[in-house]
């Protein structure tokens, strides 16, 4: 499954992009500044954050970087070593991480959401406006709208909140169509960004990257 997906992000970035996906099945890590953030949380907290990193390790050793701590930024996100980037997600039971050579695309988000169903549609008006919820049940008929559009802008916050240095709610990204493919426009950025969604083994998986323009 690993080798199809990696397949299919490679085709979708077209970029030499390196993936990992698994169990969430570690529960130390080697690291000390891994088991710093760690603390104090709790035992489900601590498989999600130490498997994201070791599945991540997985990624960047495929890539020619050698395995090292995977600190964290101001916005909990991963800080890559120098000459890559990538991004780290995890439902319940499974996660997956990509790493891609920095300078090739700028930011990358993955987001994986093995239950769709899981998304309650009585907050569907904090996630999704009418008209993408239109394009979403076009484009995916057998899938919730509201879970799609869900996993597609957490991709989108991964791929984008380091560059503006905060979060952003869900109702500043739009998506739209292009093509056959989802764009989406976040407020306040001047690029947008390619989206695709893919039905998994582990759920529904989504992507998300830019490139600056010149």
């Amino acid at each position: 499954m690993d080798e199809a997906l990696e397949r299919c992000l490679r085709e979708f970035c077209q970029v030499d992009l390196y993936l990992c996906a698994g169990e969430l099945s570690q529960d130390d890590s080697s690291y000390l500044i891994e088991r710093q953030w760690m603390q104090r949380a709790v035992t489900s907290r601590k498989r999600e954050f130490y498997s994201g990193r070791w599945l991540a390790r997985q990624a960047l050793e495929r890539a020619g970087v050698p395995a090292q701590a995977l600190d964290r930024g101001p916005l909990g996100q991963p800080i890559w070593p120098d000459g890559v980037i990538g991004s780290i997600t995890h439902g319940q039971h499974y996660g997956v991480a990509v790493v891609v050579p920095a300078g090739a695309i700028q930011g990358i988000g993955i987001d994986l959401l093995e239950d769709p169903t899981a998304v309650e549609r009585h907050i569907a008006h904090l996630i999704v406006q009418p008209d993408e919820e239109s394009l979403l049940v076009d484009r995916f008929p057998g899938l919730p709208a509201t879970a799609v559009a869900f996993c597609v802008k957490e991709a989108v916050v991964k791929a984008v909140s380091a560059h503006i240095g905060q979060f952003m709610d869900m109702r500043d990204i739009l998506l739209m169509g292009s093509g056959p493919r989802i764009r989406a426009r976040v407020n306040g950025f001047t690029t947008d960004l390619d989206c695709i969604v893919i039905e998994t083994e582990l759920g529904l998986l989504s992507a998300s990257f830019f490139r600056l323009q010149e």
